[in-house]
């Protein structure tokens, strides 16, 4: 079972953040709960449903056990490319970017707690993470 790192409120809904779910040590950026950020997004059930469906098909995504039931999780470019698309479309403003940033940074914090900001271990980690999913 995993827990989230994180828990975050973007709009009047909560969004879970959480660990790199294979257990690999590799360096991770937070993995978010796609239906948690669908619902801060404004989406309704079937259109959740829907993206849900079409995100899974392009891959990358994960099934995890919580102690909330079964929840798919996904890296964070896909949070990202997910809120620009609905931003450039008009569906959400654009200051959900901002929120989505804001809440990651915390999860961030979460992943991080144990390096030193700016050291070298810190950039390399960094370094590592966003080298994770090229």
């Amino acid at each position: 079972m995993i827990e989230p790192i994180h828990i975050a409120t973007m709009g009047e809904h909560q969004l879970r953040f959480f660990r790199r779910p294979i257990n690999d040590g590799k360096p991770d950026f937070p993995w978010h709960s796609v239906d948690d950020l669908y619902s801060c997004l404004g989406l309704n059930r079937e259109q959740r449903r829907v993206f849900l469906r079409k995100l899974k098909e392009f891959g990358g995504t994960q099934t995890v056990a919580t102690a909330d039931g079964i929840v798919t999780i996904a890296p964070l470019y896909m949070a990202q490319g997910c809120i620009d698309a609905m931003v450039e479309e008009g569906r959400v403003p654009d200051s959900a970017r901002t929120a989505y940033a804001l809440a990651e940074t915390e999860a961030m914090k979460q992943l991080m707690a144990h390096l030193a900001f700016g050291t070298d271990a810190w950039f390399g980690w960094m370094k590592a993470a966003v080298n994770c999913h090229a």
